[in-house]
């Protein structure tokens, strides 16, 4: 047996909320469309969706992920260090420079956050 998930990330106190779903195929769209009827604690929406694939044999109790897909962001501005604003995020200018972080994507659903954009990711042009 094998299933495909899609698994939305929203704004959390100290990690992500998530929320995952079934979904019959790794659509991106489709998983937009699903995003937009997800709303966590605080009024929290999605800034993110990753999907995977589940499979278990017939005598296997539970399933194993046997896929995953990079991160979907759902917009956002995309920076590098030098773009950066020194006085609002001069933490994270220093956390990028020590670990050698590229680029980052700062998101707004509803509050600001930053997150890490890693080489495979994808920010999608969405509005909400």
């Amino acid at each position: 047996m094998k299933k495909h998930f899609v698994k939305f990330f929203s704004p959390g106190a100290v990690v992500p909320e998530t929320t995952k779903k079934e979904i019959d195929t790794w659509d991106v769209n489709k998983a937009v469309e699903m995003s937009k009827n997800i709303v966590e604690r605080y009024n929290s929406r999605p800034f993110g969706f990753r999907f995977s694939t589940r499979s278990r044999e017939e005598n296997e109790l539970d399933s194993i992920e046997i896929e995953r897909s990079c991160f979907y962001y759902l917009g956002g501005q995309v920076k590098k260090v030098e773009e950066l604003n020194p006085e609002t995020h001069a933490v994270a200018i220093g956390n990028m420079k020590r670990n050698n972080i590229e680029r980052v994507v700062i998101t707004q659903t509803p509050w600001e956050a930053m997150h890490v954009l890693e080489k495979e990711d994808v920010v999608l042009d969405v509005t909400f």
